[in-house]
């Protein structure tokens, strides 16, 4: 049996800017230079494993492998992250938060006295109180912190060479999970509104579906411009090998 050899070529592209709202659209690639031999049944990054072994080439944690439909021998090619940065300005804003109500705490330390004697509360049993709702606050703080922080990270787009999958958690209880067909993707666009976008190269995705479905759509992603154009190339090759 001869066995088949994928396409081997270039994918370029073209990047238009919106000048008002800052979006970068990107344009659907055309193949060049594509070898023209045993073309049947393969596409540049469309192929499949004629043995039907699954192809998680993404490391997709099992986790999220469970979350939505892959046949077995479905390549998983990539996944969009959100940036590490998010985690960091989560932290850093429970951190704030704690530091602030420990300043109101000394505050309430320092002018226990006057305080407790206008209330007419002793300020011994003041400062007690007011150190038991200090930690309870504090606790309350931290605990939200390091939940917002794993709820933020657990959020990604993966694609596939059949479909793009939208992972989206709200809580640790609430998610929404999306998938689209690769070939009813329309477009894809990269926001970067903001200049620290630009420095952690980071930003917001944007998947245009057809018909009446709802764009998908992920913010604070890590490298957005590699995950945007491996699916418009993983959408010409659709187009190549279906037709759709």
């Amino acid at each position: 049996m001869n066995e088949k050899k994928p396409l081997e070529g270039s994918i370029i592209g073209s990047v238009a800017v919106d000048s008002e709202t800052g979006m970068e659209n990107y344009n659907q690639p055309k193949m060049t230079d594509v070898k023209t031999e045993n073309t049947q049944g393969l596409t540049p990054n469309y192929g499949e494993k004629q043995s039907g072994d699954a192809q998680n080439l993404a490391g997709v944690p099992t986790e999220f492998m469970n979350l939505f439909e892959h046949d077995p021998s479905e390549v998983i090619y990539t996944q969009a992250l959100r940036h590490t940065i998010g985690s960091i300005t989560i932290y850093a804003a429970g951190i704030l938060a704690v530091t602030l109500i420990l300043i109101a705490y000394g505050g309430v330390v320092v002018g226990g006295d006057s305080f407790a004697k206008s209330i007419g509360v002793n300020s011994a049993n003041l400062n007690a109180i007011g150190a038991l709702v200090a930690l309870l606050f504090v606790t309350l703080t931290l605990g939200i912190t390091f939940v917002a922080a794993f709820v933020y990270k657990k959020s990604r787009l993966i694609l596939t060479n059949q479909k793009v999958v939208l992972i989206q958690y709200h809580s640790l209880i609430a998610r929404e999970v999306s998938q689209i067909n690769i070939g009813e993707v329309e477009d894809v666009n990269v926001s970067q509104p903001s200049i620290f976008d630009r420095i952690f190269k980071t930003g917001k995705i944007t998947i245009e579906t057809a018909g009446e479905q709802n764009n998908y759509m992920l913010a604070g992603v890590e490298r957005p411009y590699d995950f945007a154009r491996k699916t418009i190339q993983m959408h010409e090759g659709s187009i190549s090998e279906y037709g759709n």
